[in-house]
């Protein structure tokens, strides 16, 4: 198990069902000298590899054929119950809270999600190699430690010492999946092994703010849940900065006082995250009443182990949720300021070459890809009001279209299931519109989303966007019965070329016909793709030969 940590080159393993995605992971954690890189794309492989010799971090795809991340997560879950700190790095484009809960129940650390911003996933790779590391390291010290204690205690004939005790309550660190319950064991393991009075952990927030998230022993005014007031936080972190300190009672600077006027003294310990560089908050252990600082010399070491350790196991933690309030104090200044403009792409009739309608598209001001930025959005729980936001400036930008076009926006289920923000919207459009459904969301209630829609019709038609290329795949067409249904740019890329695809798209038009809709081909880019699809029957399109997406005017 601590081969790797031994050489200095951790071992990752890449399992991913899609040779594109390992590739790009592998080339861009090679950059940054991780050259013990094991990439798969058959989780079968990738299992007898592990079992053969396991990784010091395991990135996982979610949703692979035959066997999904699901599986290998409870597969691989005794093996970290029995102590071994496992790192285990979820990679997906399932931004469902559920599906990112059970992923955390059964294992998971960390998430990366589809498509992937290259500086998250080596911020969140050596934040995790880090606390692998720092665990076997105390895993080793602390054997040899006990080892040790033991032997002399033998020796002189002693009952358990001190340092065991230490050392003993260290080695019981594990982390889990919240910061609550790793910051809870930690506090209660001080605590027990240091006989304080009071053990409390701050975060310090990057609103500016710091919070009690953790205590054992009495809480005095280090409450869990607590926001310290501004003045206090101020000073707690200017000290921290500087490495640990002790306040006595009385003590200039001492912050945080017992309000029921009890004499105390305090150490506090930085608690450093990403590689030791940050300081995110802090461990303050309160000796209680009579204990003053020459007592202080058997602990300091102690408690500093116990920072680190805290730094350790809570730094995916606290970076994961810094990365998230940063994510969400983006978006929702987007949002705000509107930082975000609506361009319109032409759908055409492939025989006559007329335009009869326009797809509205999203470009954000900073340049960040549409789908990127909405799945940011979705994982911090905006997703819909950023939807609201982008379809308001479609909408009021679609005045200036052609008449006679018809307007297609793109929706997600969830917008549709809110329905009542959608339908106020909807009053506005000047032209027929068509909701695009966007198929990169799984649909868990097909019932509810009919009913949903019906109560738009027959104004409103219905569109499946990105047809053979989301999660339900053909389901979604059967299940809702569209209007319209967009080819994938996948089914029309190079389509003259390759008779498989005429073959599945002659039989998707052939369904058309039948069930009464018709097919969009998009990405359409050459006039060879454009003459393949005329044959094939399909009536519409849309792609850069035809119309590259623009601003009104």
């Amino acid at each position: 198990m601590l081969e790797a940590a031994a050489r200095g080159t951790p071992r990752i393993f890449i399992v991913d069902d899609q040779v594109a995605n390992t590739a790009l992971l592998e080339r861009t954690l090679r950059r940054f000298g991780y050259d013990q890189i094991h990439t798969f794309t058959d989780p079968a492989a990738a299992m007898a590899a592990f079992h053969a010799q396991p990784p010091d971090l395991l990135m996982l795809d979610l949703h692979m054929p035959g066997r999904d991340g699901y599986s290998i997560l409870q597969e691989i879950g005794p093996r970290r119950a029995d102590g071994d700190l496992l790192p285990v790095l979820v990679m997906t484009g399932d931004v469902d809270p559920a599906s990112r809960q059970r992923a955390l129940d059964l294992g998971a650390d960390d998430f990366l999600t589809k498509p992937f911003d290259l500086d998250d996933v080596v911020l969140r790779t050596r934040n995790l190699l880090y606390t692998r590391r720092l665990h076997q390291a105390l895993v080793v010290r602390n054997a040899e430690l006990v080892s040790a204690i033991a032997a002399d205690a033998r020796g002189r004939g002693e009952e358990r010492s001190h340092r065991e005790l230490v050392a003993a309550a260290l080695a019981r660190l594990v982390p889990s999946d919240s910061i609550d319950s790793t910051a809870s064991a930690i506090c209660a393991a001080v605590l027990e092994a240091i006989s304080a009075h009071a053990v409390s952990i701050l975060e310090f927030r990057l609103d500016g703010s710091t919070m009690v998230v953790a205590t054992a022993g009495p809480e005095f005014a280090m409450r869990r849940g607590r926001v310290v007031p501004a003045d206090v936080a101020r000073t707690l972190r200017d000290r921290a900065d500087a490495g640990l300190w002790v306040a006595e009672p009385g003590a200039r600077g001492a912050a945080l006082r017992d309000p029921g006027g009890a004499e105390t003294t305090r150490v506090h310990a930085p608690i450093h995250v990403d590689g030791g560089g940050t300081v995110a908050g802090l461990v303050v252990v309160d000796l209680g009443p009579g204990r003053r600082t020459e007592q202080l010399a058997a602990h300091v070491a102690d408690i500093l182990a116990f920072s680190a350790i805290a730094g350790g196991l809570l730094g995916p933690l606290l970076g994961a949720a810094r990365g998230r309030a940063a994510t969400r104090d983006g978006i929702r200044q987007v949002i705000e300021r509107r930082a975000l403009r609506p361009v319109f792409q032409p759908i055409v009739d492939l025989v006559g070459g007329g335009v009869v309608g326009h797809e509205a598209l999203t470009r954000f001001a900073d340049g960040t890809p549409p789908d990127r930025r909405f799945a940011e959005a979705a994982s911090v729980d905006l997703g819909i009001d950023l939807e609201v936001a982008c379809l308001e400036s479609a909408i009021t930008a679609s005045a200036g279209l052609p008449p006679g076009t018809f307007l297609s926006l793109n929706v997600s289920p969830e917008i549709v299931l809110e329905h009542e923000r959608l339908a106020e919207l909807l009053r506005a459009p000047a032209h027929p519109v068509v909701l695009e459904l966007t198929e990169h969301a799984p649909v868990g209630d097909y019932d509810a989303l009919r009913a949903s829609l019906r109560t738009f019709a027959p104004a409103v038609r219905v569109a499946i966007d990105d047809a053979g290329a989301g999660y339900a795949s053909f389901r979604h067409i059967v299940e809702l019965q569209p209007d319209f249904v967009k080819l994938d740019i996948g089914l029309v890329r190079s389509l003259d070329q390759d008779a498989p695809r005429r073959a599945l798209i002659g039989g998707i038009d052939f369904f058309a016909l039948k069930s009464g809709c018709q097919l969009i081909a998009e990405g359409i880019e050459t006039q060879a793709e454009r003459a393949s699809l005329q044959d094939l029957s399909v009536e519409l399109g849309q792609g850069y030969l035809l119309g590259r997406p623009a601003a009104v005017g």
